[in-house]
């Protein structure tokens, strides 16, 4: 009988046997039905994640870049990241030195001879990542600027001496501005930082040597490099940098070449109040800042790089979900059952562009208990499409803001400030939980 099989049953002379669906196999009891994991296949042809499912796979692609129409491979989103010209508020950003080992380069326009000058302002919540390294062709003469723990850290080293440590006891990893300068001039080297020594040791009477047109690496280093060998951290810097000089010469790395960098977009010259998530977290309100209401209002000004992510999650009395998202770069709310399908939306799109350009905009979004949905973004309205039911705003579910604990490959990366929850102001000190948020200041990046 077919009781007797999970799956399928064939009807044999005398007897039967089990079947299973495609993407599963018959286990050795002759009966049940096993999943297979296509992922640890070879044949499973993703270009970037796998994700296995119930008798099947998906392909998915890093944040950054979106599944082709193949549903196998990857490319990067378009016309959100860099996007925004660059005027008297925004100072370059270096996001190289990834795990796929991309970084960036220059090349040095003369040898130092017997002087080292080298500076740079930087600004970063990383703990760990490569501001600056050269080195010669063999790798035994090479030199450094990198942020350990926090700390700025500096080496010197020829090949016919020991390498030289300069280390800075000051946490630099703070998303403030910082200028670092190392000097070597005679048999003297420092590590200078915001114009304070932190370091200063006896060194070689000659600086390193280099021919003209050795590379400089910034915010990164290749993959095997002599210098991420020595250091021992992963060398991916993710911050701003700028006015890097070698001996006083600007390093003019942007936008004369911008090939030679993995990624790179705007980064805002100063800090504002509000809240950065970074694409990996999100923040859960507490109960005592949730208002009880029938319907649900979401309001706050948000800025980001990137055409997804969630901006708001609440629940319903149905078990379902009332989300408010960034979707290919528009704006959309919409009322979701409890298996998550989408019974009705709002959606807002501008017209020749889409909403990550790193500019500011207004959000407001009110969901009424009887299925209205009011959808504004910098005063312009959306239109709803599907007939709204009723349902009522339910306070004893958590209320997610810039992501979902459930699916991090939905999470915000951007800013958001002066947030509002059904008319009332988020208090981010009284928020039960946040994770992958820096609540209380806009960081490096935006």
């Amino acid at each position: 009988t077919i009781g007797a099989c999970q799956q399928r049953c064939e009807n044999l002379q005398g007897s039967f046997q089990c079947l299973c669906t495609e993407g599963f196999v018959l286990s050795d009891d002759g009966r049940t039905c096993i999943d297979v994991d296509e992922c640890s296949s070879d044949d499973v042809n993703c270009q970037d994640k796998c994700f296995n499912t119930e008798g099947s796979f998906t392909c998915g692609c890093t944040r950054g870049f979106i599944l082709g129409d193949d549903q196998r491979s990857c490319s990067p989103e378009v016309g959100c990241l860099g996007s925004r010209q660059a005027n008297q508020t925004l100072r370059w950003r270096l996001k190289i030195g990834t795990k796929s080992n991309d970084f960036g380069n220059q090349k040095i326009v003369k040898s130092f001879r017997k002087k080292v000058n080298l500076s740079l302002r930087f600004r970063t919540f990383d703990n760990d990542g490569v501001l600056l390294g050269v080195s010669d062709s063999t790798g035994d003469t090479y030199i450094y600027i990198i942020i350990r723990n926090r700390q700025l850290e500096a080496g010197i080293k020829r090949a016919s001496g020991g390498l030289v440590v300069l280390t800075a006891n000051s946490s630099v990893s703070n998303g403030k501005w910082n200028t670092v300068n190392l000097k070597k001039i005679g048999t003297s080297a420092a590590l200078i930082i915001n114009g304070t020594t932190f370091a200063r040791k006896r060194v070689h009477s000659l600086a390193p040597k280099f021919k003209t047109g050795t590379l400089i690496y910034l915010g990164g280093l290749p993959k095997n490099h002599t210098i991420t060998d020595t250091i021992g951290i992963d060398p991916q810097y993710t911050g701003c940098m700028s006015h890097i000089r070698s001996k006083g010469c600007k390093v003019k790395w942007f936008p004369s070449k911008p090939d030679l960098f993995s990624e790179h977009t705007g980064c805002y010259e100063s800090i504002q109040s509000g809240s950065y998530f970074d694409g990996t977290g999100y923040l859960q309100l507490g109960s005592s800042q949730i208002r009880v209401v029938t319907y649900f209002k979401f309001r706050a000004l948000i800025r980001t790089s990137y055409p997804n992510g969630v901006l708001v999650s609440a629940g319903t009395n149905t078990g379902g979900k009332l989300m408010l998202s960034l979707v290919d770069g528009a704006i959309r709310a919409q009322v979701m059952n409890i298996s998550g399908t989408s019974l009705y939306f709002s959606s807002y799109a501008k017209e020749g562009r889409l909403l990550c350009t790193g500019l500011w905009m207004s959000v407001y979004c009110k969901i009424s208990s009887r299925g209205k949905i009011s959808l504004y973004v910098d005063g312009q309205s959306g239109s709803q499409v599907g007939k709204g039911l009723k349902f009522r705003f339910d306070p004893t579910q958590p209320i997610y803001i810039g992501g979902l604990p459930s699916d991090s490959s939905s999470n915000f990366n951007g800013n958001m400030r002066k947030i509002f929850v059904n008319d009332r102001s988020v208090d981010l000190s009284k928020s039960s939980n946040y994770v992958g948020v820096d609540a209380f200041s806009m960081p490096a990046m935006r």
